[in-house]
């Protein structure tokens, strides 16, 4: 059913559109869809505030309600799997870049995506809200890091390639970030975003169980058009759209709950095992019929 906006939600993050269509409630922020362009958001929005609070030490050590809870992202035994979709992502601008030059990761966390860039040649500059991630990836490469965009202060038309992995989804006003991606990027630059796949909320029964959909955190959802749209409107020319792998194992209950545990106590004797019989398969699948996890986009200002 479509409402219209009342005094206290907002148009549409994209078009500004006032109509949309009701998905639901989670975490007591309300989900909507345009009606126009489609974009699935959070309405009414958390304040910058709100969201910005949450990427202290908890939300990466895992401690936190929200971020990477259960993960392990500062274990050095899941570093290659945070590293694997910024890798696959490089070699694919590096065939549309071959000449390396200046790279910056917006919102680079403790560096993982920076790192693979650095150890392919690339002159590497990063930003990050997070203090506590911040000063590990200051530490970890070298180099010093702004907290935003903003106070970077960026000159126009400055660099080779721009990656965002996994940020639009918390940024409050995509339309803005990307056309200021687009002006520090130089002609003909390359622009690499990854975004939780909204299409892969169609694999789960309940559309509000979607892992993915924690406000305040993720603030707005994109499918293959939505994010398309997106970069065209703002001067891209979208170069190629591919996805990440699928787990159907994120949908299980305790049962499943409770193999990973005993999976993780085994893990460097069966790794390989699971890595040909389970890991690459699903990682075709994801890819081949476009419900994977993550979205990765590659970009180029035209």
């Amino acid at each position: 059913m479509q409402n219209r906006l009342d005094s206290k939600q907002q148009p549409c993050l994209l078009c500004q559109s006032d109509q949309f269509e009701s998905l639901g409630e989670k975490n007591s922020f309300r989900v909507v869809r345009c009606s126009k362009c489609e974009l699935v958001f959070i309405n009414p929005q958390p304040s910058e505030e709100t969201t910005n609070a949450l990427y202290d030490e908890s939300y990466f050590a895992g401690g936190s309600e929200y971020g990477y809870q259960g993960i392990g992202y500062l274990s050095n035994n899941n570093e290659q799997w945070f590293k694997y979709i910024p890798t696959k992502a490089i070699a694919k601008i590096q065939k549309i870049k071959p000449q390396k030059g200046k790279l910056l990761d917006v919102g680079c966390a403790v560096g993982y995506a920076l790192e693979v860039a650095k150890d392919k040649g690339w002159e590497i500059s990063g930003v990050e809200i997070s203090q506590y991630a911040r000063k590990l990836a200051e530490k970890k490469l070298g180099i010093s890091i702004p907290e935003t965009l903003e106070s970077a202060n960026y000159q126009n038309d400055y660099f080779d390639v721009i990656a965002a992995f996994e940020i639009i989804e918390h940024i409050h006003r995509p339309q803005e970030f990307i056309e200021s991606l687009h002006k520090i990027l130089k002609k003909d630059g390359v622009l690499c975003i990854s975004t939780p796949n909204l299409d892969h909320a169609k694999t789960f029964k309940n559309f509000i169980d979607w892992p993915y959909l924690t406000p305040p955190e993720h603030l707005c959802f994109f499918n293959r058009q939505t994010i398309q749209n997106l970069l065209e409107k703002n001067g891209f020319e979208i170069k190629e759209i591919f996805f990440g792998p699928i787990n159907p194992l994120a949908q299980g209950g305790e049962n499943i709950k409770r193999i990973q545990k005993m999976y993780h106590k085994v893990r460097p004797i069966v790794r390989p095992i699971k890595k040909l019989l389970y890991d690459m398969p699903m990682a075709w699948y994801g890819t081949k019929s476009g419900l994977g996890e993550d979205m990765i986009i590659i970009a180029q200002k035209k």
